[in-house]
């Protein structure tokens, strides 16, 4: 979470996809904080914690009406994969991956 000003701006969660991968789930900004870098802020922290608790990749889908929040994926070095687990048969959304570790390989 972020806050500002005691009011909640931005959050963002993780949860364990598998051994290796931890899934990005409802990393969001309020509107009037948009465009402050925030997101990536939330982002890069999830990460962290992704690292510290030992995974080595990061994925997470958007709908393909979310344009903000593909930029900032592909901002924060996030490559398109093929749609994953249930999703493969969601037609109108894009998944993305992010190895954090030396030898870890994006996949699907």
């Amino acid at each position: 979470m972020a806050y500002e000003n005691n009011e909640a701006i931005a959050c963002g969660a993780i949860e364990e996809f598998d051994l290796n991968t931890m899934e990005v789930k409802r990393v969001y900004a309020s509107p009037e904080v948009r465009g402050k870098k925030i997101g990536t802020h939330i982002l890069l922290e999830l990460e962290n914690w992704v690292k510290e608790l030992g995974y080595s990749r990061c994925i997470l889908f958007i709908g393909m009406n979310q344009p903000e929040a593909k930029r900032l994926y592909e901002r924060n070095a996030y490559m398109q994969i093929q749609k994953y687990g249930k999703l493969a048969k969601i037609a109108d959304c894009l998944c993305f991956a992010k190895c954090l570790g030396s030898g870890a390989k994006v996949g699907s």
